[in-house]
């Protein structure tokens, strides 16, 4: 049965104050004293320490719920001059809600298990570095900081002691309520997902370290850094492990998802036996968003681990997480993806438009891969601040050598496909060509215009170009431009060697193509091949000079310059 607290006097607090000091100094006395006949004088002390002790501590909790401060304070000051008030603080904690309450408990548990705070994008989406928020924990520590708030309130005006209240409070917060609320929350998210819970453990410890500034801020002047530490010591604890884990899944996940889109729009890639047929309009064997996605949960995992590793172990850490992103995106995902790329580059001659199509393709995975790997080396090097390289340097060096190995065998590829589709390149304009009729003999009505063939070497070697503008860059394009140049001369060389020319008409006609190909030759941006692809026009003079003259033709004009 509650009684309602009656207010002393000044004079029955003084009386009781002196008691208690009174009370004391025997027992401290009786403490110092070794005689067996003293025994009962100490045992009946202690009852009267005992007794007044708990009428303080009674009358302080019935004051209590009648928010008397004054009472409670009178009590908690004479108690701080008995023992410095233990008990009494204990037993102050020990009555908040929060820690018996069964709606407090379910209420934290229902937080904990609601899938509705927990947006598709925190469970599945990689597109943002920042790693996204978490409604249940910011929720908690917000309800957490807001009674710590009222409490203070209280304590500041009871207890003389108030840092030590404040910090006894907090230290069974973190030790009850964060550490079952932290088991329910986890031990929920990982059964989800390895991502889930790995953010979640990141904003639950952001979260603490928020609430404790939070407190800062209400001049709690308690240092809970420590109790933090503490409290998350178990999930820091094979962190790297469990982050290794999930970008695993993540990746594998993505690179399974992806390469049965690219089988299933070409089934034949996955039987040598066949031929593999190019990508449909608007598919690609390089999918630039996909690896963005890799590097971005690489990125995320990085800001994760800076926060969840020791000192000592970060550096070994980072480097764990980018091999992982090394084995994946540049062995597993683009080294494939150029192996691919180079099956489907024809090796005999086939249908033109069908080559160049399978050409195309492979640069287009040409232009992707190198916008993957400036990426992903831009990631290598954000990394490399927050390493101390001091720490492990020859981790960092055996990195780099690792990353250096990686991407020079896809460089080796990709030398090897440029290679290949020169070559099938000239296999395509020597098609092309050898359409074209071997004797120039025309009626002088048609001698207007270049021929048909010219028209369509024309279209393509247009084709070509802007399709390696579009996919190359830098001195890759001015090398495949050059060598590209260089080729499609010594086709158009080689073919007009053949040709034979009756009559005037004839030759005008052939002037005409060899004009309109000394013209193309501009477009390649490159000295030599310009120079070259200008010997073609005089190869017409040949069939308008009399016998007598081709000597002069052949010394003294750019001829002079072939064999």
């Amino acid at each position: 049965m509650h009684t309602t607290a009656r207010t002393w006097s000044s004079e029955e607090i003084e009386e009781l104050y002196e008691k208690v000091m009174l009370a004391k100094r025997l027992n401290a006395i009786c403490q110092e004293m070794d005689m067996p006949q003293s025994e009962k004088g100490k045992e009946a002390i202690e009852k009267i320490c005992n007794e007044l002790e708990n009428k303080l501590l009674r009358d302080f909790s019935d004051a209590e719920p009648e928010r008397d401060y004054l009472r409670m304070k009178e009590c908690a000051q004479i108690l701080y001059d008995f023992n410095e008030a233990k008990n009494c603080i204990s037993t102050f904690i020990q009555k908040m809600d929060m820690f018996y309450n069964v709606d407090h408990l379910k209420t934290d548990e229902i937080l904990a298990k609601n899938r509705e705070k927990i947006s598709e994008n925190s469970i599945s989406s990689r597109e943002a570095i920042e790693i996204p928020k978490d409604a249940r924990v910011t929720e908690f520590f917000d309800g957490v900081l807001q009674t710590c708030k009222e409490e203070h309130d209280i304590v500041v005006r009871v207890f003389p002691n108030p840092d030590v209240v404040m910090y006894q409070l907090i230290q069974r917060i973190f030790g009850e309520r964060v550490h079952r609320f932290l088991e329910m929350i986890l031990y929920h998210d990982w059964d989800i997902s390895h991502l889930l819970y790995l953010r979640t453990v990141y904003n639950a410890y952001t979260s603490a370290m928020k609430f404790s500034q939070g407190l800062k801020e209400i001049q709690v002047q308690v240092n809970i850094e420590g109790l933090i530490e503490e409290e998350f010591s178990v999930y820091k604890t094979g962190y790297i492990d469990r982050e290794l884990l999930s970008l695993r899944v993540i990746y594998a996940e993505e690179l399974q998802e992806f390469q049965d889109e690219i089988l299933k729009l070409n089934p034949a890639l996955n039987n040598k036996k066949k031929t593999p047929v190019i990508p449909t309009e608007g598919t690609t064997l390089v999918s630039f968003e996909m690896a963005l996605n890799f590097i971005h949960a690489s990125e995320e995992a990085v800001k994760r681990c800076n926060l969840m590793s020791t000192r000592q172990d970060l550096s070994q850490n980072l480097s764990k997480i980018f091999r992982v992103l090394l084995e994946f995106l540049g062995r597993n995902y683009i080294n494939e993806s150029i192996t691919m790329a180079l099956s489907l580059i024809p090796t005999s001659v086939g249908i033109p438009e069908k080559m160049i199509e399978s050409i195309t393709a492979f640069f287009q995975a040409v232009y992707g891969v190198n916008q993957i790997v400036i990426f992903m080396e831009k990631h290598f090097h954000d990394i490399l601040p927050h390493v101390d390289a001091s720490i492990i340097r020859n981790d960092l060096i055996h990195l780099e050598n690792e990353k250096h190995g990686v991407l020079l065998t896809i460089e080796e590829k990709i030398v090897k496909g440029c290679e290949k589709c020169l070559d099938a390149l000239k296999s395509v304009f020597e098609k092309v060509l050898s359409n074209q009729k071997k004797d120039f003999k025309l009626k002088d009505e048609e001698i207007m215009g270049v021929t048909p063939t010219c028209d369509a070497v024309m279209a393509l070697t247009r084709r070509v170009i802007k399709m390696f503008d579009m996919n190359l860059d830098g001195v890759n394009l001015d090398l495949m431009m050059e060598e590209f140049g260089h080729r499609l001369f010594q086709v158009l060389l080689s073919h007009f060697k053949k040709v034979t020319v009756t009559g005037s008409s004839g030759g005008l006609k052939l002037l005409n193509d060899l004009t309109e190909y000394k013209n193309m030759g501009k477009n390649f941006q490159n000295p030599n091949v310009k120079e070259e692809f200008e010997i073609l026009k005089e190869i017409a003079q040949v069939h308008f000079l009399p016998p007598e003259n081709l000597g002069v033709l052949f010394t003294d004009t750019r001829l002079a310059q072939l064999e």
